[in-house]
């Protein structure tokens, strides 16, 4: 199986966080809109990668049993708003290989990144965001033959809000990945 567990939201090495700092875990940093590790999130050498946690649109349970009028999304910050962005692209990957070895998803995961903001997760010498921030797209690339593709700007954020399968021969429609993408730096 694969672990993916949040660094910590204590601006300290993650080290001495649990679960961070568990063995054989993707431990997952949080990084700010501007591509730089988020002021609360945890670092060092045991953050893997990191991925958007500061203002990420998440559901809530209001307590009804039906779609209401009440306001059921709000806005977050943490490195467990930015775990399920590295889980969810894993689940994507591992759609396109089943069997692929818990080491193989890490290796690639941890390939498919971008750069942060200035080449560095931050300015103070934290000690380390992982390897660069997720690129999802760049993750599912390297599985798939099928072009995937960053379509449609639904917010009009000037950002793409989905991932998009081009159908293959045999196929008989396309693949729509709903991703409320409030980070440049997500998809890539």
């Amino acid at each position: 199986s694969i672990v993916v567990v949040a660094a910590g939201n204590s601006n300290e090495n993650a080290n001495y966080s649990s679960p961070a700092n568990c063995s054989d875990a993707i431990t997952v940093g949080a990084t700010s809109s501007a591509g730089n590790r988020a002021s609360f999130s945890n670092y060092g050498d045991k953050v893997d990668i990191s991925a958007p946690g500061v203002d990420i649109v998440s559901t809530l349970n209001s307590g009804a049993y039906s779609v209401g009028q009440d306001n059921v999304y709000a806005s977050y910050n943490g490195t467990s708003m930015a775990t399920p962005h590295v889980a969810a692209a894993l689940a994507l990957m591992l759609s396109y290989k089943p069997r692929l070895r818990p080491v193989d998803a890490e290796n690639i995961i941890k390939q498919s990144v971008n750069s942060f903001a200035g080449g560095s997760c931050d300015n103070v010498g934290s000690g380390g965001c992982g390897t660069g921030i997720l690129d999802a797209s760049k993750a599912v690339s390297q599985l798939s033959s099928t072009a995937w593709r960053v379509a449609n700007d639904f917010d009009g954020n000037g950002r793409s809000d989905v991932l998009f399968k081009q159908p293959i021969a045999g196929e008989t429609g396309a693949l729509l990945v709903a991703y409320l993408n409030k980070s440049k730096y997500a998809l890539g």
